[in-house]
Parts: structure tokens; sequence; C-alpha cells
């Protein structure tokens, strides 16, 4: 505040004696057209001003609604594909224990895998047909593309990525082995 009043003090002196002013915080007034302010409290709901919720609750309202209606109906589609497919959607998480073993968590991991899938395909069951016919949009707005590369140079990227993935695990068990402790009794 006193660096803005001494600031104003200084170019009225510069002002008088044809030096150019230059401010460090200019006024609303004092700014082009392009770069004033898009609103302020004290015009907030005045005509031609926007709201704080930006002037469409009642989109953002039907948006929330829609994203909570998504997804209570999916759990119910999730559910009625499970039925269908004779899948039962049990949550392995709840077999974990200490003492598990390595076959029991594949097992578990495999379960977990398809319980998740069955609940993602329920949701974009609805979300995929809702969309298309609302936005009239198509696969790409879900990123269900190629991108422009071959179904080759995909596979040999996925078979990159997994080769990256599993050397962590591989060299681990390298070493394991060859240096794997002997058992004491």
């Amino acid at each position: 505040m006193i660096l803005k009043h001494f600031e104003d003090a200084a170019g009225m002196a510069r002002q008088q004696t044809g030096i150019p002013v230059r401010r460090r915080y200019p006024s609303a007034g004092d700014l082009p057209p392009n770069q004033q302010p898009a609103w302020s409290a004290s015009q907030a709901g005045k005509k031609g001003y926007p709201t704080l919720m930006n002037g469409q609750p009642r989109r953002r309202a039907a948006a929330l609604l829609e994203v909570l209606g998504i997804y209570l109906a999916g759990r119910l589609v999730t559910e009625q594909l499970s039925r269908l497919l004779g899948i039962p959607l049990d949550n392995p998480l709840t077999e974990f224990s200490v003492g598990i073993t390595d076959a029991e968590l594949i097992a578990s991991s495999r379960r977990m895998f398809v319980l998740l899938m069955l609940q993602y395909s329920g949701w974009f069951l609805l979300i995929v047909p809702i969309n298309w016919w609302h936005r009239r949009r198509g696969p790409a707005a879900y990123g269900l593309t190629r991108a422009g590369y071959s179904w080759t140079a995909l596979l040999l990227a996925g078979l990159a990525t997994a080769a990256l993935a599993e050397w962590p695990v591989l060299s681990v068990n390298v070493a394991d082995s060859i240096y794997k402790p002997e058992a004491r009794s």
C-alpha cells in the first residue's frame, strides 16, 4: 500500500516534468480492453456478467447427476452381466492373509482382473451409447483408436513394455536361483 502511494506520487511528479509514467500496479481502468478482468464480485449476477457458478448451475447439476446415475446404474448392469456370464462377484481381497501362497495370489489376481473388467464394462455399456446420443461423438472421443499406428507397431510396443516391466522380476528370480541360501536345520 505504501509502495503504491509513493509510486503514485512519483508518477505525478514525472507527469509534471514530461517523463512517461509507468505504474507497477495498474488499475482496471488503465488496462486495455482485452486485459480487463472478466468480472468482479460487485458485478456478479448483473446482466451480462457470469455468476459464481459460471452461469450454468443447471448444466453442472445435470452433469453431476449424469455421472452419479452412470455410477449407480453401471452397478446394476455389472450384476446382470455377471449373472448372464455365470461369473460370481466376490471380492478376492477379503481372502488375503499373511500366509497366502503364490498360487492363491495369482488366482486372486485373476479374479480381481475379471471383477474390474466386468465393472468397467458395466459402466462403458452405459457411457458410450449415452455420450454418442448426446454429443454424437465416435470411438476416438473415448481413446479407442490406433492413433495412426499399425497393429504390428502397437503389438511390438506392448511386448516391449511387458518385457521392460518383467525385467526386474526376472533379474530377482535369477539372482535368487543362483544365490539361494541353504536351508538350516
